[in-house]
């Protein structure tokens, strides 16, 4: 063959081989990327088998663990374990497949494995919280569960675990100690589900009193301050509210209105403005630092135009507040009630007072609700600004 021939018949197999290559190396890739897809999505298409099957193994090993019990999972964890035995969560399923079978003492070796391996596990994490709760080692239970949550901050079992810790008075003091460090989880634990069980909402109520003034966001804390109001444990929610929204010694939030905002709805004790049509409720700048109410009213009736629900001990009352560059006749046309619902029908005009454009009520608080519904009325076709609400208890004669 002349040497020409040779060469093309060279270069043509040198062509091939290399095409067989490229296929070849395109095949692990596509395996190792479904594969790599497979762990994080358990129903991701993988597969298993192969040199490299980490994914499917491990993701198979989790389907079966949580369907069909331990004895269907482990054949997929040890496959798991054989691709990478310094992976911590497969040493993880193991453990947890291993408790599940009953096997304590098996489970427990996993466990010590996984964790010298980084405790980057759930599985690891719970298991050694839930064993530091057994000899009452509280602060490394508390521990464990912020690590895991600063890992994990969305794991499905967070609320139940967090209950766990909640509801045992010596962790929950560890708990909070943990918060106070404002950990990235922090405003989820402010913020729990609306369905959260009763005796929870109570406990997490706790866990943030401990914690203190700074570290939730007022806004943070209202949704559960919502629930306790909803479950009726007034005293609770106010004690929270005041701890993270209120001064010391105010009775009223935000007086001055200097965190008031029109545009979002509000709960827990904040102001409620009205929200008709024919109410126009601006918040005016007076001056820098120094915000207020502009309120116009073009109903044809008297109507609400803001409220604020109000815990109080039984006893006599002073509300005061100031109208500032309103006339006096406009000034009168408020009214305000202070009871149980917050009734028209008990609404009372204000009093001038020494103060400029001031005005004051005093008002009796009986036992006959816990909590008082503060609201102001207005009169059709009249427009009023509003400044400096104030609530304070009559010191007894």
């Amino acid at each position: 063959m002349p040497i020409n021939g040779k060469s093309t018949l060279i270069s043509k197999l040198t062509g091939i081989i290399a095409v067989v290559a490229l296929v070849a190396l395109g095949g692990i890739v596509v395996l190792s990327g479904t594969d790599r897809i497979a762990i994080d999505a358990m129903r991701s298409p993988s597969l298993q088998g192969w040199p490299y099957d980490l994914g499917a193994s491990k993701s198979r090993a989790t389907q079966a663990l949580n369907g069909g019990g331990p004895a269907s999972a482990v054949p997929y964890i040890q496959r798991s374990i054989i691709t990478d035995p310094l992976d911590s969560r497969i040493v993880g399923l193991l453990g947890r497949a291993r408790l599940l079978a009953g096997d304590e003492a098996a489970a427990e070796t996993a466990f010590r494995v996984s964790g010298e391996l980084g405790w980057r596990d759930p599985n690891t994490q719970i298991y050694w919280m839930g064993k530091a709760l057994e000899v009452g080692d509280t602060k490394v239970a508390a521990e464990r569960l912020d690590a895991l949550l600063r890992q994990f901050p969305n794991f499905e079992a967070r609320d139940q675990l967090i209950a766990g810790l909640a509801r045992n008075p010596d962790a929950s003091t560890e708990l909070a100690k943990r918060l106070k460090l404002a950990p990235s989880w922090t405003d989820l634990f402010a913020s729990p589900p609306k369905d959260l069980p009763a005796a929870q909402v109570v406990w997490r109520a706790e866990v943030m009193r401990l914690v203190g003034r700074g570290v939730f966001e007022c806004a943070k804390s209202t949704r559960l301050v919502n629930n306790l109001i909803s479950l009726d444990l007034l005293r609770d929610a106010t004690a929270l509210w005041r701890a993270n929204c209120l001064g010391p010694t105010s009775l009223i939030y935000d007086g001055g209105f200097e965190h008031i905002d029109t545009t979002e709805a509000t709960g827990g004790f904040d102001w409620q403005l009205s929200n008709r049509g024919d109410v126009d409720v601006q918040v005016e700048e007076a001056a820098p630092g120094n915000r207020r109410l502009h309120v116009t009213v073009n109903a044809a009736n008297t109507v609400s135009i803001l409220s604020q629900l109000v815990v109080r001990l039984p006893g006599h009352y002073r509300l005061s507040w100031n109208t500032p560059d309103t006339d006096a006749e406009a000034a009168r046309a408020l009214s305000i009630s202070f009871d149980c619902k917050g009734s028209l029908g008990k609404a009372v005009q204000g009093q001038p007072t020494d103060a400029k454009n001031g005005y004051a009520i005093d008002f009796n608080a009986d036992s006959a609700c816990a909590a008082s519904l503060l609201r102001f009325w207005l009169r059709p076709k009249v427009s009023v600004r509003l400044d400096d609400v104030r609530l304070s208890p009559i010191p007894a004669q």
